[in-house]
């Protein structure tokens, strides 16, 4: 008999907090004075009925588990001992599942606590060669539009290699919600290139199977063992290609079969269908994905059926159904092999021409280059290399073999999401030949709107001059600086502007606080807090300890409905949003120190109770703005600035100083990366 531990495979259902190990679990606990549950360290493996008092039982222990991950290092160390278990186990890709939710209070948001995990993915698969991919997934025990807030996420960071988010999914209790109500998270995963990897059928029959396949258009389903109860579903499945992720250790662990030996894997196979073994969650059932091979070959499958099972994990199954999502996330692809530069103008068939031969000087193979067009200050080129291109490497180079200047400002790259070795290449034209961002514009741009953002605004206008929008209730907070006279207020105002355009006007109050009298447009405004604009400098903090107590009641109102945040009240309960404007911090902040508590307080806590603030500010510095501060603002806008360390104070990262003209300005959403961006002339 073939030692099954040698055997090539992939682990394409696994658990990030349940991919613990026991000894790392009772380390951290004790690191942090925490006492565990005697179940997670009994060697007991866990088992409970298929009932909600048995998923109640195993949710507990879950729960205890996930409270010992507090920082960047235990995640970090999660990763790589994943890692490190599969490279034992001869698996050559892991998929590794993940809903950064639990874990942003402790490391600033959701984007930082997904983006450690992409990190460490990569740095584990050169240490290891397991090739670790991440899957996004949101729980069906959080409000639905949480999980559209995370496959936005998953979509920054969809790709198919190591580090990269390859799959959105849903988890936790079958039974909790209606599975329809998460269908507009997919569809926007789906628009990324993302496939959908839900989990059902474990607890829940055949019908709820249904239910998945029609609102969420899975590519594999999380368990799905129950379609083996319809032969008419079954038969469905395998026509559409849809994976099973059967983990036969969970089944049994959660009272859905009496032991491994039931767990229908060869009725799945028999009637076609493609099945992939997982062990979930190996923390709780203390079985890995070996030990699901093993519960195959007691159950009769021979080491060929095995060896065959393993194979087509790993490479997709016969009828090109991926089942590990690791090709091409995009159907479509934009460039033709070769230089598509024809119909272009002959000032940009030129420079296209021009950057070819400048990136073949340099020794970088060009697949294919084409003119994408005329952005409002940019000419735009999607350049497709041969392999893998690290423009932070490359870039230097590109300028000087351009012969154009070295700043970020001449010369802008960013990866183009879907296409192998892609990047889109911007290149600035003369300033006589820029576009100008009207009034008008704007105006028409708020009209195009058609999105499902909770708190919908208008953040600028990209490249293209096509606007772009974002969710303040993502953000959650805003930091907006730049030096004086590159376009701080008016940016701000046209922020404002579509708040108040886009969002019922009864739904929330403005409370603007602005000395300069930058905001003069909106003191007629129906919906201001207190009935007008504050511009007393020296009223702001009785006031700003006025919203403090606001924020309390409201946090009491949510402790007495047992709800996390106010959109989770009854509607008759639910107050107003509430859009804190701060202009001026800095100079607040250097008159009356004092104001910096009740400020942070609401950074701290003001989101779940629908207060967002958006604090705006000159070049600030290190003595006025604390750490504390900062790390409370996961959202940055950043203006033209004259020195490349307010760059780094503003947005965590230079750049600013490169902009070049008045209302340009980089945005980092609630951690993402920077994007650049122009403004509204309003």
């Amino acid at each position: 008999m073939r030692d099954l531990n040698l055997l090539p495979k992939a682990h394409l259902h696994l658990h990030f907090t349940g991919s613990m190990r026991v000894a790392t679990l009772e380390r951290l606990a004790e690191r942090q004075g925490m006492r565990l549950p005697e179940g997670l360290t009994d060697n007991r493996a866990l088992h409970v009925p298929s009932d909600q008092r048995g998923w109640f039982r195993f949710q507990r222990a879950y729960d205890a588990a996930r409270k010992v991950v507090r920082s960047e290092e235990s995640m970090r160390t999660i990763v790589r001992e994943a890692a490190e278990d599969d490279a034992a186990e001869s698996s050559r890709r892991l998929e590794i599942q993940i809903d950064p939710t639990s874990y942003a209070p402790f490391l600033g948001g959701i984007t930082p606590a997904l983006e450690i995990v992409l990190d460490e993915a990569k740095a584990a698969n050169a240490a290891t060669g397991v090739e670790i991919a991440v899957i996004v997934a949101a729980s069906r025990i959080r409000h639905p539009l949480e999980a559209r807030t995370l496959a936005r996420l998953a979509a920054r960071h969809a790709g198919d290699g190591p580090g990269d988010v390859v799959g959105f999914g849903l988890s936790n209790d079958e039974r909790r919600g209606t599975t329809s109500q998460w269908a507009s998270a997919f569809r926007i995963a789906r628009k990324a290139g993302l496939p959908a990897v839900p989990h059902g059928g474990e607890l829940l029959g055949p019908e709820h199977v249904r239910e998945v396949i029609d609102h969420l258009a899975p590519t594999r389903i999380g368990h799905g063992v129950r379609s083996s109860e319809d032969s008419d579903l079954l038969g469905r499945i395998v026509d559409a290609g849809i994976a099973l992720e059967v983990c036969p250790a969970s089944n049994v662990s959660l009272g859905v079969y009496p032991d491994s030996r039931r767990v229908p894997v060869r009725d799945l196979v028999d009637a076609g269908a493609t099945v992939a073994l997982g062990a979930d969650d190996p923390l709780l059932f203390l079985s890995r994905l070996t030990d699901q091979y093993e519960a195959l070959r007691a159950q009769g499958f021979t080491d060929a059926e095995l060896a065959g099972l393993a194979a087509q994990h790993r490479e997709g199954g016969s009828d090109g159904a991926a089942l590990a999502v690791s090709g091409s996330l995009h159907s479509s692809n934009p460039v033709s092999d070769g230089i598509d530069l024809k119909s272009s103008p002959a000032a940009n068939r030129e420079m296209g021409e021009k950057i070819v031969a400048a990136l073949q000087g340099m020794g970088k193979g060009v697949k294919a280059i084409t003119f994408l067009g005329q952005g409002v200050r940019y000419d735009s080129y999607l350049v497709q290399f041969a392999d893998y291109a690290d423009w932070d490497k490359l870039y230097d180079r590109f300028c000087s073999a351009m012969g154009i200047p070295k700043d970020s400002s001449t010369v802008r790259t960013e990866q183009y999401a879907g296409l192998p070795h892609a990047h889109e290449i911007k290149i600035l034209r003369h300033e006589d030949t820029w576009h100008k961002l009207e009034k008008n514009d704007f105006e028409s741009a708020l009209k195009q709107y058609h999105g499902d953002f909770l708190i919908p605004c208008c953040i600028g206008a990209d490249e293209g001059g096509k606007a772009v929008f974002a969710d303040l209730y993502e953000a959650p907070h805003i930091l907006v600086g730049g030096t004086t006279r590159m376009g701080k207020s008016v940016l701000v105002s046209s922020i404002m502007k579509s708040l108040f355009e886009l969002n019922r006007q009864d739904s929330f109050e403005a409370a603007i606080f602005d000395p300069a009298a930058n905001y003069s447009v909106f003191k007629t405004a129906p919906n201001l807090w207190q009935g007008g604009i504050h511009g007393e400098r020296s009223r702001f903090l009785p006031l700003l300890e006025n919203l403090v107590d606001e924020m309390n009641g409201r946090l009491a109102l949510l402790r007495e409905h047992d709800a996390e945040k106010i959109q989770h009240l009854p509607e008759e309960y639910r107050p107003k949003l509430l859009i804190v404007l701060l202009e001026e911090l800095a100079a607040l902040l250097d008159t009356d120190k004092n104001a910096e508590k009740p400020i942070i307080q609401m950074l701290q806590e003001g989101a779940k109770t629908g207060i967002h603030m958006i604090l705006v500010t000159q070049e600030p510095n290190s003595q006025t703005f604390s750490s504390k501060l900062l790390a409370n603002l996961p959202s940055r806008i950043a203006l033209r600035v004259v020195k490349p360390g307010s760059s780094r104070m503003i947005l965590g990262e230079g750049g600013a100083e490169y902009l070049t003209s008045k209302g340009d300005h980089l945005v980092k959403w609630n951690g993402s990366a920077a994007r650049f961006l122009h403004g509204y002339n309003v």
